[in-house]
């Protein structure tokens, strides 16, 4: 994985979760004898080769994307039936080209055909959410040995408000449905020649924020594929980004006390941190580095 040994570096990284759909049901479905889990080792192994191929697609249709560098996305860590990526964002741009990207690929795995082999009528689903660092969010170093002869290496965990956020409304995606966070939402909208179309959810209760949090706008980008799915798909209506940027700008504006409005130092737009940062930095660098933090 990439080095975040400079854990008190500002950074603004982009995780992407893809899951099974309904995979506890699959697997009963199988009785006794696991064949689905074939089906499962090609999930792990064919998904990042087409988020891959997802990246190079969306390049390819937007000339745009061949000015800035190509975010490189790698997995965090699977939890049983979800594979969750991480990349490092410098331009606002890569997050609209990321969105893209996976866009293409769950398209692309919920399209395959059925050949009989095993249980390829598996489907996915996605989400995407942003966190930033140090403040708000913490990256903790995990030593693990790397050999027989004892060498140790380093593994990094993320933890914070965003992290716990992320999770949370990942659970209202669905095969049709890509989640995205507000501050997905906000920083992909500044892009105006990326080809995705976004929808609002309507605001939705996020278990485990304040009370005064209780209603979390939601956004999400188009991913179904199948029978009927352009018919179904003129029944919702996109916004328009700058409806959708107006928007979330005015979130954070409201809510600026729980969340902080994302930023990017190398950023031409979004480059400036929220009132206060250099204070809260100062207090989260101080935490970390006492002997008893993490």
């Amino acid at each position: 994985m990439k080095d975040f040994s400079e854990r008190f570096k500002p950074r603004l990284l982009l995780f992407l979760s893809v899951d099974i759909i309904d995979s506890t049901i699959h697997k009963y479905q199988a009785g006794f004898t696991p064949t689905w889990l074939t089906a499962f080792i090609d999930f792990y192994s064919e998904f990042p080769v087409l988020l891959n191929t997802g990246i190079t697609k969306a390049r390819e249709g937007c000339s745009e994307y061949n000015k800035i560098d190509s975010p490189k996305p790698e997995i965090w860590k699977s939890l049983g039936d979800e594979i969750i990526f991480v990349a490092e964002i410098y331009n606002h741009i890569q997050v609209a080209w990321l969105l893209e990207a996976m866009q293409i690929a769950v398209k692309d795995y919920n399209n395959k055909p059925i050949d009989g082999t095993s249980d390829s009528g598996l489907k996915i689903k996605a989400a995407v959410w942003t966190a930033g660092f140090p403040v708000q969010n913490v990256i903790i170093p995990i030593e693990y040995n790397t050999d027989n002869l004892g060498s140790i290496g380093l593994q990094y965990d993320f933890i914070g408000r965003n992290i716990d956020l992320g999770f949370r409304i990942s659970k209202y995606s669905s095969q049709r449905k890509m989640i995205i966070s507000n501050d997905v939402a906000l920083l992909s909208s500044a892009f105006g020649s990326s080809k995705l179309k976004y929808y609002y959810e309507g605001s939705v209760s996020i278990k485990g924020l304040p009370t005064e949090l209780k209603d979390y706008p939601l956004f999400w980008v188009d991913t179904f594929v199948g029978n009927g799915a352009e018919s179904e798909s003129r029944l919702y209506n996109p916004v328009q980004q700058s409806d959708m940027k107006e928007f979330v700008e005015g979130f954070y504006n409201s809510k600026s006390k729980y969340f902080m409005r994302p930023f990017i130092n190398s950023d031409p737009i979004f480059n400036s941190p929220p009132n206060g940062y250099d204070v809260d930095l100062e207090a989260a660098i101080k935490a970390m580095s006492d002997p008893d933090a993490i």
